[in-house]
């Protein structure tokens, strides 16, 4: 619908370009304020380039004229003539939205007729989701300016038709297609087919349908000549046993249990304890050199003790009840801290627990995780078909988070081909590159592009061995499918890692939220009485029936990982508070006796 609603802009546009008017010099084209009818479709903003000589009152923008255009040449033999395009025109919009936040760019070429022969485009349009047969040549093209400026559809159909599945064996085709897919194909199989007068006959399509969550979408009755019903949201949620802050076991790692500032203060007790036992024994007035040896000595015992070492050597040096009261307190003191210590150390190395996980999408993003989803045939796109990490970037596209992907930033094959998507890097001039380079950081300020820049597609087979290691991976999946134990245990092999053992986390927001409806023809009286029988078919638990049985489908033929049960988390109790409040008891009673003595 969106594809249609932007035809009839551009050709109402053109065919009011197109019509000259009487002004003094001949064959001069007048370009109209159309401000107030660009508001009337919501969150939309319009651009106008052209090529020759047009009348622009003054009461508007100047449009931007355009002086070179020469299309790229594709050759049979796999071979590009790459030449100037209009990917590096400065095109923005002229007549802007005066909705908040408008993310719908519509751009217009206008090209005289005279013209046409110099600036011909040749374009493929798709309505519905379905291609067009042939080819449209038109003086009013856009597609070129997707390079540049992202261009949303209003609402994504998949139309799937009865015609369409005859043919197919279901239960082999939802286990191939994707859940939105099988979905529709299951409702396409209640078509209803109602005769008339006898000599026709009324097909009453029903499918499945998702809209586009960058354009806001009434299902309103009067507007649409489809009868909708709501009947989930669609998003996407990942599960990892991963860490924000991923730390690896070394030499350095056994000092990590305390902080820089608490070793700082270890030493230092360590040296007010040394200074103190041998202050109580200045009597002996000790030459220099030998009280650098006493001291010596007596610092690495009161450090051995820390390390628990051997503490005999303290008292022997030591004698006066006085330092005696003083080592025993410092010897308590030390194994209280021994005690934590250790206590963390396992704890950070043996139990199976995840500091820190990513919760949301944009921790994922920030942080520069991979996202990894598995592969899903999907029916509008076909078993694979080409997705941008970036707009200067590719990769093939095989999942269903790939495709929602592709959906956002509707980057199609054709125009891709078309517009010499590729060799944005053979151009050596250096205002092209500017370009590319600020069309790139555009992009990746985008929710759509900075996942895509990290996502990646696995089989699944191999995904418990990459997110299983817990370094930094996610797996992405619908949320529908998080919330299946069956699909997780034949993916990850069940709630923990099994490598490491490590608790798989999910997320607690979800990407790419769509409404999902049941679509079907509205035919009057007829759809309203298709209407009420789906809704007691839904009410009756159909839908959820259907729903159901394809994750089942999916989940069917899994990787055969050990199952839950056999991997026993370790539960290690932390003590560590406790052990904090006798510290202090005892250091108290401990103080006390020392100061009385």
């Amino acid at each position: 619908m969106g594809t249609i609603i932007r035809i009839i802009i551009i050709a109402y546009i053109y065919f009011s370009i197109k019509m000259p008017l009487s002004f003094s010099v001949e064959g001069t084209y007048e370009i109209l304020n159309f401000e107030k009818k660009i508001n009337l479709f919501p969150s939309c903003e319009l651009s106008i380039s052209h090529f020759g000589a047009f009348h622009v009152p003054s009461s508007i923008q100047r449009p931007y004229q355009l002086t070179k255009y020469v299309p790229v040449v594709h050759g049979y033999n796999g071979s590009n003539t790459t030449q100037s395009n209009l990917l590096f025109q400065p095109i923005d919009p002229i007549f802007r939205s005066h909705h908040p936040e408008p993310h719908c760019l519509i751009y217009v070429i206008v090209v005289q007729p005279e013209l046409t022969h110099q600036y011909e485009a040749v374009l493929d349009y798709t309505e519905n989701g379905v291609r067009l047969p042939g080819n449209l040549k038109l003086q009013v093209f856009t597609e070129c300016a997707k390079l540049a400026r992202l261009d949303f559809y209003m609402m994504v159909f998949l139309k799937i038709r009865p015609v369409d599945v005859e043919n197919l064996v279901i239960f082999d085709t939802v286990k191939r297609y994707s859940l939105h897919d099988a979905l529709s194909i299951a409702f396409a199989h209640m078509s209803l087919s109602l005769e008339g007068n006898g000599s026709s006959l009324v097909t009453i399509s029903v499918m499945m349908d998702s809209t586009s969550p960058f354009m806001p979408f009434s299902p309103d009755a009067d507007m649409l000549d489809m009868s909708l019903i709501l009947v989930r949201n669609t998003a996407f949620s990942f599960v990892t046993c991963a860490s924000l802050r991923q730390g690896r076991l070394d030499y350095w790692g056994y000092l990590k249990p305390f902080s820089p500032h608490v070793w700082y203060v270890l030493l230092g007790f360590c040296n007010v304890v040394t200074v103190l036992l041998i202050g109580q024994h200045l009597s002996l007035a000790l030459r220099w050199l030998e009280f650098v040896n006493v001291f010596i000595k007596a610092w690495l015992d009161v450090g051995l003790t820390v390390l628990e070492g051997p503490g005999s050597t303290l008292k022997q040096m030591f004698r006066r009840p006085a330092s005696d009261k003083l080592i025993i307190l410092w010897m308590f003191g030390s194994f209280i801290l021994v005690s934590i210590y250790k206590s963390i150390v396992t704890n950070d190395t043996t139990a199976p627990l995840v500091s820190s996980p990513p919760r949301t999408f944009k921790d994922l993003v920030d942080a520069r995780f991979r996202i990894y989803s598995s592969p899903v045939r999907i029916w509008e796109f076909g078993a694979k078909f080409i997705l941008p990490e970036s707009l200067s970037r590719f990769r093939v596209g095989e999942s269903d988070l790939d495709g929602e992907i592709l959906r956002q930033t509707d980057l199609r094959l054709d125009v891709i081909w078309q517009c010499h998507f590729f060799n944005w890097k053979s151009y050596p001039n250096s205002t092209n590159r500017a370009i590319v380079s600020q069309v790139k950081k555009a992009f990746e300020k985008l929710e759509v592009g900075r996942i895509a820049g990290i996502s990646q597609v696995l089989n699944s087979s191999l995904i418990s061995n990459v997110v299983g290691k817990c370094e930094k991976s996610v797996f992405v999946a619908p949320s529908i499918y998080m919330e299946s134990k069956g699909y997780l245990l034949s993916i990850l092999g069940g709630e923990s890692s099994h490598m490491n053992r490590k608790r798989y986390v999910k997320s607690t927001d979800t990407a790419f939220s769509n409404p999902v409806y049941i679509r079907f023809d509205k035919l009057g009286a007829i759809s309203e009485a298709v209407r009420g029988k789906i809704m007691k078919l839904i009410e009756s638990g159909l839908y959820q029936f259907w729903q159901n049985f394809i994750i089942h489908v999916h989940t069917v033929g899994g990787i055969g990982r050990k199952g839950e049960d056999e991997f026993v988390a370790q539960q290690l109790n932390s003590n560590i508070l406790t052990v904090f409040v006798i510290l202090v008891i005892t250091t108290g009673l401990c103080g006390v006796t020392f100061l009385c003595e």
